[in-house]
């Protein structure tokens, strides 16, 4: 840390400390006294981005291992009847064991990475996602089989929260929405990886290589600074500014960013104190509105059918009556998803909105709580889609199945084109005036005169 740079950390250090009035920082005019701690106009500022992505790639490679994990059942199905003399019945179980992980774990994962941390709990949950690949990969019979699949499921789905958070929390707001569209292209992209390796690999050798993605996320956890917006949180400010310098760059104007934290803590703790009900904010009349939106988008999207062909693509193409090879196709297929994912990144697709809605929309103090409901809801639905889509395949045929998932992406895209504003990739403090133009009534003159401001 230069001279110059060590000055304005010890004023804006300083600054903190004296005004703060709990464990969040909370200085009592940042928009005047911030102003103190800045770089002159002239001073070049620059950027560094290795740090982001390295950070970036610890929490999205989760996402990785859960596509990993949904696909795996795919081409592999076959040698798991033959080892372990599967039916049909079973293999849906092979498929929900660990959507069932993914229920229980997704409710925890948020308040925990709030007590221990986004990097501690990330580590914590790339072991036990390693340990449940092993199982599956030495498993000697069906019982054990689900039971490494419901270990990693819980593993993946304990660091869906935390990892959304981290990637939210340590990008600076020009990549944010670009770093967090790239959670889908990794889970996506998991999906070709596993039918490719499966498709000419033998299962335990397939899912060895599956842990190899958890052991990569503890690595770089371990070069990585945790996330300054939770040190800042808990009053760890020399330790929020150095974090924060290591993710934008020694010759970055971080003077500007922890100001901005500071003032977003701020207003996080005077709805705290405000509400005096800390995860039940979410009713207040400015929240309800976009949790709502946000957890249902999280909830309709499984229901579009991708994950029941994720599941079982090979099966179900197999079923359509193509003679081609199932797995080949299964990997056309994933490939398919992918390149429709990376198009995301600049303006399209379903997949990448509620999550990138529920990283930006919420404030410290509800963006947790309201995580874990949407993902909650997501895999629990992806766990009732993948139950009765034999049921309805049975009663309506393929074809049946297949527009009713068009039907629910019709639902998906009509209140996603309704109720969704655009959020230019900013956090709540900064998007809240374009929320309320969509929460409020059209005669609050207050709140539209805001988001005219704006």
């Amino acid at each position: 840390m230069g001279l110059r740079q060590h000055k304005r950390f010890h004023r804006a250090r300083n600054f903190a400390e004296a005004n703060s009035t709990s464990e969040l920082i909370t200085p009592s005019k940042p928009s005047d006294d911030c102003l103190d701690v800045r770089f002159d106009d002239h001073e070049p500022s620059k950027m560094t981005l290795w740090t982001q992505i390295c950070g970036m790639l610890a929490g999205n490679l989760f996402h990785l291992s859960g596509g990993y994990a949904m696909g795996f059942t795919s081409p592999t199905l076959d040698q798991l009847r033959d080892d372990f003399d599967i039916s049909m019945d079973t293999a849906t179980w092979v498929a929900s064991t660990l959507m069932i992980g993914y229920i229980i774990g997704c409710g925890l994962g948020g308040p925990i990475s709030d007590i221990i941390g986004r990097r501690r709990s990330l580590q914590l949950y790339s072991f036990i996602s390693i340990c449940g690949w092993m199982m599956v990969t030495f498993a000697q019979n069906s019982q054990m089989l689900l039971s490494g699949r419901f270990v990693h499921g819980l593993a993946d789905s304990l660091a869906v929260a935390p990892a959304i958070l981290f990637v939210a929390e340590v990008s600076h707001v020009r990549f944010r929405g670009v770093f967090m569209t790239f959670a889908t292209i990794c889970a996506t992209l998991g999906v070709p990886i596993v039918y490719i390796i499966g498709s000419y690999v033998p299962w335990r050798y397939t899912a060895f290589i599956g842990a190899t993605t958890p052991f990569t996320i503890f690595g770089l956890l371990a070069f990585s600074h945790e996330s300054p917006i939770y040190l800042m949180k808990k009053g760890l400010v020399d330790e929020a500014w150095n974090a924060l310098v290591w993710y934008r760059g020694q010759e970055f104007d971080v003077g500007n960013e922890i100001c901005e934290i500071r003032a977003e803590n701020e207003a996080s703790y005077q709805e705290f104190v405000e509400t005096k009900r800390s995860h039940f904010v979410l009713v207040e009349r400015d929240t309800i509105r976009p949790a709502c939106i946000a957890i249902g988008l999280m909830g309709l999207l499984p229901m579009s059918g991708l994950f029941n062909i994720t599941f079982f693509a090979a099966d179900i193409i197999k079923d359509l009556g193509f003679d081609t090879n199932q797995n080949a196709m299964s990997v056309v297929i994933g490939l398919l998803r992918t390149l429709g994912c990376a198009i995301s990144v600049v303006g399209m697709g379903m997949n990448p909105v509620p999550w990138i809605l529920l990283g930006e929309w919420f404030t410290p103090v509800n963006r947790a709580f309201i995580n874990s409901c949407g993902t909650a809801l997501f895999f629990g639905s992806c766990l009732i889609t993948i139950q009765v889509s034999e049921f309805l395949q049975n009663q309506v045929g393929m074809s049946g199945v297949l527009f009713s998932y068009s039907i629910w992406s019709t639902i998906f895209t009509a209140i996603a084109f309704m109720w969704v504003p655009e959020t230019f990739g900013g956090l709540y403090h900064a998007t809240i005036p374009l929320l309320n133009e969509v929460v409020v009534d059209d005669d609050d003159d207050e709140s539209i005169q805001l988001s005219e401001d704006v």
